[in-house]
């Protein structure tokens, strides 16, 4: 396949370089990202991603895309399945991720993180709340094994922990700095999975106050202002008065008032 010159544009910015192919008998991508002309391609970006939000119209009659970390899914479905309920033309992206989304590409309508509040000036930053984080057992575990009083009992009990060598929050922390490595009887980097363990009466762990009361376990340790994590809303400046975002985020409040 052989290209003229004319066929092929180059857009440099700080972070990245757009190689850019006019209509013709190349049948390649209009756009791509690289990180640098000599590492190669990053990222493949269609012209509606590589276009700003504040460019792009935006009706209930499209889709729209939420993220947030694992540990708010239980809370996040709900107001997924209600405004799919009211707005069924839209079609619904839900992304499970740690990685900071870039707003300002569309990558996310709507995210939900974690920590200190976030500081970009093209966002829109609301409080949302703060999970209450305890350490519990199951019932099974309990009745095979008993339940510790205080810290101090235990070294005869066996735990479900993190698997990530540097712990993403502070609950994580602690545990990692409290229970000797020999007693942790389950590991993984998915908390999912991790609740599922202590349901399963693998060991004892940290589980949302929420869930934890859900699914009938038992607490250990009550939660303590330490553990908890609060929660930002953040939507791009541009697309926050969108409808499809305000009535998303109308659910949310509302889930929040009501829980």
């Amino acid at each position: 396949m052989r290209c003229g010159a004319g066929d092929v544009g180059v857009r440099r910015g700080l972070r990245r370089v757009i190689i850019s192919y006019s209509a013709g008998p190349c049948q390649v991508p209009k756009y791509i990202r690289w990180r640098n002309c000599v590492v190669g391609i990053w990222r493949k970006r269609s012209p509606s991603t590589a276009t700003s939000v504040k460019q792009r119209p935006c009706t209930l009659n499209c889709s729209l895309i939420v993220t947030s970390v694992e540990i708010m899914a239980a809370f996040m479905l709900p107001a997924l399945q209600i405004f799919r309920a009211n707005h069924p033309d839209t079609q619904v992206r839900y992304l499970i991720s740690g990685k900071l989304m870039n707003l300002d590409y569309g990558e996310a309508h709507v995210a939900i993180r974690g920590g200190s509040k976030p500081d970009s000036p093209d966002s829109v930053v609301q409080p949302f709340f703060g999970i209450k984080i305890g350490l519990y057992a199951s019932q099974s575990y309990v009745n095979a094994y008993g339940s510790p009083s205080s810290i101090n009992e235990f070294a005869d009990h066996a735990f479900v922990a993190d698997d990530r060598v540097q712990p993403q929050f502070n609950f994580q922390s602690w545990l990692q700095d409290t229970v000797p490595a020999e007693q942790v009887a389950f590991r993984s980097t998915n908390q999912r999975i991790q609740h599922q363990a202590i349901r399963n009466g693998i060991g004892i762990g940290f589980c949302p106050q929420h869930e934890a009361v859900k699914a009938g376990l038992i607490e250990v340790l009550p939660p303590i202002d330490d553990w908890d994590r609060p929660y930002w809303l953040v939507t791009h400046v541009d697309m926050h008065r969108t409808a499809k975002v305000q009535a998303f985020l109308a659910i949310l409040k509302d889930q929040v008032s009501g829980k």
